[in-house]
């Protein structure tokens, strides 16, 4: 019998592409053993060509299909796995609502998934490989769209919650009801839209939530603000009325007569404007009574440029100035009589129904006018004692 005639170069050539082709397809993984095969049969071919063609052409046919079976068994195994993939993708974008929200996307991430699965039943597994790595692509960019729409969805969702707590700790429920009535249920529309996966609708209903709460906080701010408005401006003017009837009278302070002030309360319009720091509470007692205009003039200055709380401290500082040069008011005065048979002496002097009616008052002159008498039992002729009011 005649010996075949020895294996030439470029068929080796073909089943070493043939393997080269089967390790581009990851058969060196997905199956080992056929690809390992196919190399150790080509090499035996090889080593056999010289001395015995036949047995290297049948080894040679051996290597041809290991080759051939673990290419397209490496491209099965990697087509299920993409498969697999794809389903898990494509079961948590239902889960999400992707049917809902970009269906005409998911339909065309959803095409080459099928022609993928066609190419399976076909056993064309490069094809279906190539077809279902496509379908995940798509997939995946359309994951990628639906977790940015959630997170947001979801941020938007916390953002409107804390503006309507930060509402609802102003005073909103008071000073701004619709809006803030307006605001939860427009929250609480979009978050049920939200769950229904109309997104569209959500995004309306939480933009409008989001307007109708700072809507809300802003009215709220704005009725605070007009509070405290009006409160410092009570504050200035109650300070001012205070001044206004320190300095209309003669007042004794430590025992002594304080010289009246010619003063009249004004809250003009137009003033200039300056920084500044309130006093100490511990200097107040030490400030002459001319310290409570220059206060309450902070006071106003700081009421018009809005700073409420500034406004009020000046002019509770002011008052508390006002308050202390006070003192207790002179009822009148009293010349000492020269009367023989009716002797004045401090008791009778309280006695008389001009002074105090009571001569159990007569201290009360004694202590007012002690730089005048020395001794309460020795008064003059002449004296002249101011009379304080009562307390």
């Amino acid at each position: 019998e005649q010996q075949k005639e020895k294996i030439s170069d470029t068929q080796f050539k073909e089943i070493e592409d043939l393997i080269s082709k089967a390790k581009e397809a990851l058969a060196d993984i997905y199956d080992k053993e056929n690809f390992l095969n196919a190399k150790k049969n080509l090499n035996d071919a090889k080593t056999l060509n010289e001395t015995d063609p036949d047995k290297a052409a049948e080894l040679l046919d051996l290597a041809r299909k290991c080759a051939e079976d673990a290419y397209y068994n490496a491209y099965k195994a990697r087509a299920l796995e993409k498969k697999q993939e794809a389903d898990r993708l494509i079961s948590d974008l239902k889960a999400g609502g992707i049917e809902v929200t970009n269906k005409e996307q998911f339909d065309e991430a959803m095409n080459p998934y099928n022609e993928g699965t066609t190419f399976f039943d076909e056993e064309n597994y490069p094809s279906s490989y190539a077809k279902y790595a496509e379908s995940v692509d798509k997939l995946k960019e359309l994951s990628i769209i639906q977790k940015k729409m959630r997170q947001e969805s979801e941020s938007k969702i916390k953002y409107i919650q804390s503006l309507i707590r930060k509402a609802e700790k102003l005073g909103a429920a008071t000073y701004a009801p619709e809006e803030l009535s307006a605001a939860k249920e427009n929250l609480n529309n979009g978050i049920q839209e939200y769950k229904d996966f109309n997104f569209d609708n959500s995004k309306q209903s939480l933009e409008q939530a989001e307007k109708d709460a700072i809507a809300a906080i802003d009215k709220t701010n704005k009725a605070l603000a007009e509070k405290k408005r009006l409160e410092a401006l009570k504050a200035i003017r109650k300070a001012g009325k205070s001044l206004e009837r320190a300095a209309g009278k003669e007042t004794l302070k430590n025992g002594k007569a304080q010289k009246s002030l010619d003063y009249q309360f004004e809250f003009e319009e137009d003033i200039e404007v300056n920084e500044g720091n309130a006093p100490n509470k511990s200097s107040i007692e030490e400030m002459p009574i001319s310290s409570y205009q220059k206060i309450l003039e902070k006071a106003k200055e700081a009421y018009y440029k809005a700073d409420y709380e500034m406004a009020i401290k000046y002019a509770e500082i002011a008052q508390r100035i006002a308050d202390s040069y006070s003192g207790v008011g002179i009822k009148t005065y009293y010349t000492v009589k020269l009367d023989t048979k009716k002797r004045d002496c401090l008791w009778r002097i309280s006695e008389y129904s001009f002074i105090y009616n009571n001569p159990f008052y007569w201290p009360m002159i004694w202590k007012t006018n002690k730089d005048e008498i020395l001794n309460p039992d020795l008064i003059y002729p002449g004296q002249v004692f101011a009379i304080p009011e009562l307390d």
